[in-house]
Parts: structure tokens; sequence; C-alpha cells
């Protein structure tokens, strides 16, 4: 648990230091607009079943649905948290390997999201 902790540590220092996407704000309603926006957007059908550097895109999508979910509806836990942050490594590393643009951007979408929902998770510091 130590770990995790210090990764949020990490996780929080970066953002701080990191400008805000155009609009949003800290309290949940740029995340659920956005997320509403993503949920709509039709997910990119020439990926499907497709991995990008050892990532299924279809899983990885699915996952962060769940867990953004989750935190929207205010009960995503430390451990789902740590899922979130695992999804966030895995866009970052993905996103920039997507040669097909609308396909990065929704995955960058997706990327957005789950920086966001993971720092709303996240336990301010006591």
């Amino acid at each position: 648990m130590r770990a995790v902790a210090l990764v949020g540590a990490v996780f929080d220092a970066v953002s701080a230091l990191l400008p805000a996407p155009d609009g949003m704000t800290e309290d949940g309603h740029d995340l659920a607009r956005l997320w509403a926006e993503h949920r709509a957007a039709p997910y990119p059908a020439s990926f499907r079943g497709v991995e990008v550097d050892g990532v299924d895109l279809v899983l990885l999508d699915a996952e962060a649905a769940g867990l953004v979910g989750r935190e929207l509806e205010g009960v995503l836990d430390d451990l789902g948290v740590a899922l979130l942050r695992a999804c966030v490594e895995d866009l970052d590393k993905v996103v920039p390997l997507i040669g097909e643009a609308s396909c990065a951007a929704y995955f960058d979408r997706l990327r957005t999201i789950t920086r966001m929902a993971a720092v709303r998770g996240t336990p301010a510091a006591t």
C-alpha cells in the first residue's frame, strides 16, 4: 500500500505542475460532460481486437469505462484508483503510437477523462 500512496503522490505532484485542459474544473461537472460526450462517440470499428504495444484497446476502453463510471457514482475505492492510474499509464503509452487520427482522438479523450477521474478519486493528503 505504501507503493500505491507513493504513486499517488507522484501523480498529484505532476498534475499540480501541468495546466488543466481548457474548460476543466475540479468540481466534476466537466468530467461528467466529457464522459457523456465520450460514451456517445462510437468506438473506432477498425480497432476492434487490435493491440498496441501489447495493450488490447477494447479491454483498456472497457476497464477505463467501468472505473470512470464508479468514480462518477462516488464508489471508486483505493484499488480502483490504482487501476485507473494503470489505465492512464497504458493510455500514455499507446496514444502516441496510434496512427489513425480518429482512433487517436478517441483514446486521447479517454486518457483525459481517466486522468481527471484518477485525480478526483485520490483522497486529499492529511
